[in-house]
């Protein structure tokens, strides 16, 4: 199989990566960060909803509280939009807590 049939057999970038791409607010890490966790999510409901298919049964106590804690790696990326406000501008507040 040629490179290039491999390139068209991939599935266009969704709306969602698109516009996580284009945004110029945030560092690259901080995007790549974002589709990784995206890219989880949609996988983890691909393997759910296949499951259930084969299964024919949804599956039971599928409440959020059940859902695993995100990886350490995506909590630190994501840690300093916690001590911001303001648009990004971090306070004397925020820092406080």
């Amino acid at each position: 199989m040629s490179k290039q049939a491999l390139i068209e057999d991939r599935e266009p970038p969704s709306d969602v990566i698109t516009a996580i791409r284009s945004d110029s607010l945030i560092t690259e890490r901080q995007r790549q960060v974002l589709i990784d966790i995206y890219e989880s999510f949609r996988k983890e409901n691909s393997a759910e909803d296949e499951q259930t298919s084969q299964n024919a049964h949804p599956r039971h106590g599928s409440d959020t509280d059940d859902e695993p804690p995100l990886p350490e790696e995506f909590l630190a990326a994501l840690e300093p939009f916690a001590a911001t406000s303001n648009n990004g501008i971090v306070t004397q507040e925020t820092k406080e807590g």
